[in-house]
């Protein structure tokens, strides 16, 4: 039923997808007004470090921050970091890098001891130690860093990865949320391939009562006999 029309669905709001999406912009409030009240009274409490993006669920918690916890892991799927002085991103472990699938390092750490950006970055100009990053990473992750600009003078900002304009949109954290909900069932049921969109596209676009609209999407998905089919 949640499952897009074009999908071979009826479109429905996922509303659990929704619910996450609501409960990652509570997130994305307390990461972007940090001096607000209730951001102080969380911080005091569950991630004194300041660090939100770090932070675990604890034994005693109460239901609005394990609730903030669950949105924490919707927003986890859709944010990055914008590169200020490099002094707060963990190299190997948070998503910094534009371009990669996973928008973070390919490269295995290894024996390397560095672990904030703030290492790869020349003290004496501001800007990347090419050689050292060279001689650390994979080539593609090497040419990845060295194409993303730092801005100088500024606090390290998260940015929302699949927004132009880096703000959060529940909008899309929700149509992020029912991907990684249903991607693999409609793999399993051969309903994303662009054939079958097509026919679904098709049907939802005709010009007819809506109850023909439902008897043919029944009889496509075999609950209806369909003589000559």
């Amino acid at each position: 039923m949640c499952v897009p029309k074009n999908h071979g669905g009826m479109g429905f709001r996922d509303l659990q997808s929704f619910n996450l999406a609501l409960l990652a912009k509570q997130v994305w409030r307390l990461l972007s007004d940090s001096d607000s009240l209730c951001a102080r009274v969380l911080r005091a409490k569950y991630y004194p470090n300041g660090r939100l993006l770090e932070a675990k669920l604890k034994r005693g918690a109460s239901y609005t921050w394990q609730s903030i916890l669950a949105g924490l892991e919707c927003f986890k799927q859709e944010y990055i970091w914008r590169v200020g002085d490099g002094s707060q991103i963990n190299i190997w472990g948070e998503s910094w890098i534009p371009g990669s699938h996973n928008l973070k390092i390919q490269t295995p750490r290894g024996r390397t001891l560095l672990t904030k950006v703030s290492e790869l970055i020349d003290p004496l100009n501001g800007e990347w130690d090419e050689a050292l990053i060279r001689s650390i990473f994979w080539p593609v992750d090497a040419e990845r860093i060295l194409e993303i600009p730092l801005y100088h003078g500024r606090e390290v900002l998260v940015a929302l990865h699949y927004n132009r304009n880096g703000l959060f949109s529940v909008r899309s954290a929700c149509h992020l949320q029912w991907e990684n909900k249903y991607t693999g069932r409609l793999g399993e049921q051969g309903a994303g391939d662009a054939g079958t969109r097509s026919v679904w596209k098709g049907l939802w676009k005709l010009k007819v009562p809506a109850k023909v609209h439902i008897f043919g999407w029944r009889a496509l998905q075999g609950f209806i006999p369909c003589e000559g089919c």
